[in-house]
């Protein structure tokens, strides 16, 4: 909990100022079949069904230290607005605030159109911090839309975002990038999973 509690600035600007609007479909994204991730990063990884609503089976099982904390968020995002066909959160945690922790935040919304905006403005929120950012964006290519950002601060070491058609996904890991158990492969890799199992 007190993990979800940390995230929720990063989740409340997620869902805020969303505006609805219509697009076609995209081709099914291709996943880097270059990412190798670390034994934590594979270890995370899910492979049965996968629930949009409340984040089951978005994770595998925890590791023995740590709790997978699931959150059903389509409600809070949807407060008058209309874009959100489901938003959900999954965190591997501790009780403790200076131990690994990795969150995932999964939403679905109502065209690819508005998932771009969703992207595009987490995007910005970093890139005006000055945080030190990358990006691979080529959607068009059937890949997915990548962010990452290093921040080593508040709790909070590295986050990355992917969207593909009308799906968004952040994930983050703390409580900075030298004490995560997770690289940033690692967070591309599980997202990438979990974006293609999202829409099979």
């Amino acid at each position: 909990m007190f993990r979800y509690l940390v995230l929720l600035p990063l989740i409340a600007f997620t869902i805020s100022a969303c505006v609805t609007s219509k697009s076609g479909e995209a081709p099914s994204p291709v996943i880097s079949v270059s990412l190798t991730g670390s034994p934590a990063g594979l270890a995370a990884l899910s492979d049965g069904p996968l629930d949009p609503k409340t984040c089951e089976g978005v994770l595998a099982r925890p590791p023995s230290t740590h709790t997978l904390n699931l959150q059903a968020l389509t409600g809070s995002g949807q407060a008058g607005l209309r874009p959100f066909g489901s938003m959900c959160s999954a965190v591997y945690e501790t009780p403790s605030p200076s131990d690994p922790f990795l969150a995932i935040a999964l939403m679905h919304l109502d065209s690819d159109a508005t998932a771009i905006e969703r992207y595009e403005f987490y995007k910005q929120v970093f890139v005006t911090g000055k945080y030190l950012t990358s990006e691979v964006n080529s959607a068009d290519d059937a890949q997915l839309d990548q962010f990452s950002a290093v921040l080593d601060a508040e709790n909070i070491g590295r986050t990355v975002a992917l969207r593909h058609n009308s799906w968004f996904l952040t994930i983050t890991d703390g409580p900075n990038t030298a004490d995560s158990l997770w690289t940033t492969d690692d967070l591309r890799l599980i997202g990438e999973s979990i974006i293609a199992r999202a829409q099979e």
